[in-house]
Formats: C-alpha cells, sequence, structure tokens
C-alpha cells in the first residue's frame, strides 16, 4: 500500500510493517498516483517519478511542460491497457496568471520518455482536468472550470463528446464513472447527471440545482454523490432516495465489491449497495 505525502511511504498490506520511504522536497499528495507490479507512480506539482515497488528506488523523475507554459500542476496518473501512463495535468501561460490548459500526456513506464499528447485549452481559455476514467476506447474526464465533462478518442486523441451545463465549479476533479455504458457523474449545481458513454446524449438528470457536489460514485444500483451529507439517487431514472448521514460532516468515499465505505466527522461507515 502507497501512502503520498511529504514523503512515498510504502506499507505491507497485510501487517500495516513500513517498508520503505522515498523523501522529497516537495509533497507527494497533489496527484492521484497508480502502481503495476513493479512499480509505483507518483507525482509532485511539478514533477511526475517512478519508483521501484519492492525497494523504493527512484527509478525515473521528469517534468511535463507544453507549448508556452510557464508552470504545469499535476492532477493524476493512469495506467491504459495500451501500456501507457496518462498524466493528467494543467498549463499555466504568462497571458492570465492561472491554470488555464487541460492535458493528457503518455509516457513510457518504463523510461518516462513521452509518447504522444492531448491539449484542451491555451492562454486564453479556462480549463481543468482531474482524475480519467479509460473506457472502451475512451478518455473521460471532469472540466471543473469550464464547465463539461469531455471524452476524448485514445487511439486518435479526438474529441468525441462533451457535456456542458451553467459554468462553475464542478465539485470534485472526480472523472464520470462508468457503469453498463452510462457515464454518471455529480456537479457543482448539486445535481446528478447520467450520459450514455459512447455519445455523450443525456440520459436522465436529477437533483435541486443548489449547492455543490464534491464526490460520486456508482453503488449496485444507486449513485451515491456527497455535499455536506450522502445524498442516494436510483441509476434507473436517477429517483431521489433521500440522504444519509444528514447530521454529520461527510468526507471521503469509496466504493469495493458491494460496500460503499464513507468517512464522516464521527467515524467510518460500511454500506450494503444492495
Amino acid at each position: 500500500m502507497f501512502c503520498p505525502g511529504a514523503e512515498l511511504r510504502a506499507f505491507d498490506a497485510a501487517t500495516g510493517r513500513l517498508l520503505w520511504a522515498l523523501p522529497s522536497d516537495s509533497s507527494f499528495a497533489s496527484a492521484e498516483g497508480t502502481a503495476d507490479a513493479t512499480r509505483a507512480f507518483t507525482a509532485t506539482l511539478t514533477s511526475v517519478s517512478a519508483v521501484d515497488a519492492a525497494t523504493g528506488q527512484l527509478l525515473w523523475k521528469r517534468g511535463i511542460s507544453g507549448d508556452g507554459w510557464v508552470g504545469s500542476r499535476m492532477r493524476s496518473l493512469t495506467l491504459s491497457p495500451e501500456g501507457d501512463l496518462l498524466v493528467a495535468t494543467e498549463g499555466l501561460f504568462n497571458e492570465n496568471g492561472f491554470f488555464s490548459a487541460a492535458a493528457i500526456v503518455a509516457l513510457d513506464p518504463a523510461t518516462g520518455v513521452e509518447r504522444w499528447r492531448y491539449q484542451d485549452g491555451g492562454p486564453t481559455t479556462d480549463r481543468s482536468i482531474g482524475g480519467l476514467t479509460l473506457w472502451e476506447n475512451l478518455m473521460l474526464y471532469t472540466d471543473g472550470t469550464g464547465g463539461e465533462v469531455v471524452a476524448v478518442n485514445r487511439a486518435t486523441r479526438e474529441v468525441v463528446w462533451r457535456r456542458a451545463w451553467l459554468p462553475g465549479f464542478l465539485g470534485s476533479l472526480r472523472a464520470p464513472v462508468v457503469v453498463d455504458g452510462v457515464a454518471y457523474w455529480g456537479a457543482g449545481d448539486e445535481r446528478v447527471y447520467a450520459a450514455d458513454a459512447r455519445t455523450g446524449a443525456e440520459v436522465w438528470t436529477a437533483g435541486s440545482g443548489r449547492g455543490s457536489l464534491r464526490n460520486h460514485d456508482v453503488c449496485g444500483p444507486y449513485v451515491l454523490s456527497t455535499s455536506s451529507s450522502l445524498k442516494v439517487n436510483r441509476r434507473e431514472g436517477g429517483r431521489y432516495e433521500g440522504n444519509r448521514f444528514g447530521n454529520e460532516r461527510v468526507g471521503q468515499m469509496a466504493v469495493a465489491d458491494g460496500v460503499a465505505y464513507v468517512s464522516t466527522e464521527r467515524g467510518v461507515y460500511a454500506l450494503a449497495c444492495e
């Protein structure tokens, strides 16, 4: 188990014993990392690193920039079925002083050499990116500042579809979750969206239009989303089923093996998805 922070720490998943720690001059906690059978991939705000999973030895480290960029901000690392390490990052330009380009850069996991890249936006835009969902031949991500969900073909790097709504902060930078060909996500207008993952066509939209959803996931027949509480909608039709933990502030959420794990200010809960 790899835990990024001021240093990258590796623990034995069965016992919790600390195996090794890799120090850094910057926090590793700025981006969502990943790992394969032999390597852990992690990032600071400005660079991506590959580490030997068994020993903690640094294998390679590289920064990522683009044409006209004066800075970058790493967001997430994802391994693709084609064998690429996909780095979702944002570009900073002198002209506006804020990050305004969303990019996906494919690296060779063994060497860190760039294979290809996709970029949306430039000096005069307002684009962002977070995690990636890989489904069939698509890369799906949330553009929180541009107010869109975007689907990009991995082979051609062309945009297949965009779903837009009122621009504004789109909750977390979590990518849509795709189940049975439908993409689900929660947005900054406190609505939950379901769209055809291949085309972006609306399946249903539900919610109040007030507040902001920070996280979302699919749990059996339900779509779960978090704001000040845990909101529950039916995957079929989007019917609102109420909320949980109304008096407890909700933090993080993860779903695995038919169980939703939800942290609140009082503790951690395990909820049966069915």
